[in-house]
């Protein structure tokens, strides 16, 4: 299915968000189940796949990664591979490693932190561990605006050159970017928790 035909969008590697979100809102509210009462069993059954259908679409294009999946799969008839360590993102894929392994050793260590005066003590090195990977996401999360910006520049020029190698590219990276930033914030909450 072409997520960018079901919600009225052009073929494009950037969308702005808030034009996505409002055509979804404006779609999905006229496909919405609950406004066919009367309707009989099949109608209800194709309105809800339906706004399914959209609900999905939506969920797709509104994230870059999955955007870029879906585009690439519609212009080559396959899904992009998972690069795991896309070269574009090696500097922050060397500072995240040390720093998780870092972080996971320290929520292990005040795992064993039998008495309240030990856990106080280990306080300050989590708060420090904390700052560590704030920083890291602000990383992640620049690098993710520069990936965007050049989705956007790409856009411009897409209908007359695609450039699907660099779409590929880019599709690993998003991908990295946001495996990344679920395991920095999976850590982070954990080191919230005392």
């Amino acid at each position: 299915m072409d997520y960018f035909a079901l919600l009225d969008q052009p073929r494009l590697p950037w969308l702005d968000p808030d034009a996505l979100k409002t055509k979804f809102h404006a779609l999905s509210n006229a496909a919405h189940p609950d406004r066919i009462h009367e309707a009989s069993a099949a109608e209800k059954e194709t309105a809800t796949k339906h706004y399914a259908e959209l609900n999905a679409a939506y969920h797709c294009l509104r994230e870059p990664k999955d955007r870029l999946a879906h585009l690439l799969e519609l212009s080559l008839g396959r899904r992009p591979a998972d690069i795991q360590n896309p070269a574009g993102a090696a500097d922050l894929f060397f500072a995240i490693a040390p720093a998780a392994q870092g972080a996971d050793q320290f929520l292990r260590q005040r795992g064993q932190a039998a008495s309240p005066l030990a856990r106080a003590q280990l306080y300050a090195v989590g708060l420090e561990w904390s700052d560590k990977l704030m920083q890291l996401q602000s990383r992640l999360t620049q690098r993710r605006e520069i990936l965007e910006a050049e989705l956007k520049h790409m856009s411009a020029a897409w209908p007359t050159a695609p450039a699907l190698d660099r779409l590929s590219q880019l599709y690993g990276e998003f991908s990295f970017l946001k495996r990344s930033s679920e395991q920095i914030h999976e850590r982070l909450s954990r080191l919230a928790v005392d």
